[in-house]
């Protein structure tokens, strides 16, 4: 699928009322996609069709890749065309009575969102994008690139993420001072918002 948005979507209950609603969507689920592998289908329509809810308006390019299943709430990924389905998991959640929030992420067109504001199941605000291929010798970057493994690297606060920048001698007393003074050749910073527009 061409320009990948990668969303997590957890559902969970609104109130103690409303925590057999989670059990419920369990059951559909399994139904559903009682195999989530390469060549099952997985396009999240399915559920829609199965649970008799109106498609038309709702944008629902999407594959469910991976599901997590607990007593108190479910965690779905799915990979996504160009943007996230919120309004599908906004009707899911309707539908059972259930809370949601999503992460969502298409570096390509820019998308960092993370609706879950207390970290509760996603606690994921910023992303540090590292060219570790790029030779960085003689510049700030240097250590930095050498040192780190990984071409992502995810903070919730953002005093974590200054003292992380600090320690390789990247000094900003916030996000947006942070942010001017990187070279995107090198390094680059992306913040989740936190509504879904």
């Amino acid at each position: 699928m061409a320009n990948v948005c990668s969303d997590t979507v957890f559902f969970f209950p609104k109130d103690d009322t409303t925590g057999d609603n989670i059990l419920k969507l369990k059951e559909n689920l399994l139904s559903c996609y009682p195999d989530t592998g390469y060549s099952a289908d997985t396009r999240i329509v399915l559920l829609f069709k199965h649970l008799n809810i109106p498609t038309d308006g709702i944008y629902l390019r999407g594959d469910i890749v991976y599901m997590d299943i607990k007593d108190t709430c479910i965690r779905l990924d799915l990979e996504t065309a160009w943007s996230p389905l919120y309004d599908a998991y906004r009707e899911i959640a309707s539908y059972y009575g259930l809370d949601f929030v999503l992460r969502a992420e298409e570096p390509g067109e820019r998308i960092f969102i993370n609706t879950d504001i207390y970290g509760i199941y996603l606690d994921v605000r910023y992303r540090v994008l590292l060219e570790l291929d790029t030779d960085a010798e003689g510049t700030a970057y240097e250590k930095m690139l050498k040192e780190e493994t990984d071409t992502e690297v995810y903070f919730f606060h953002e005093t974590d993420l200054l003292e992380w920048f600090a320690k390789y001698g990247i000094s900003a007393g916030s996000y947006d001072e942070l942010e001017d003074k990187l070279d995107p050749d090198y390094v680059s910073i992306n913040l989740y918002d936190t509504v879904c527009a």
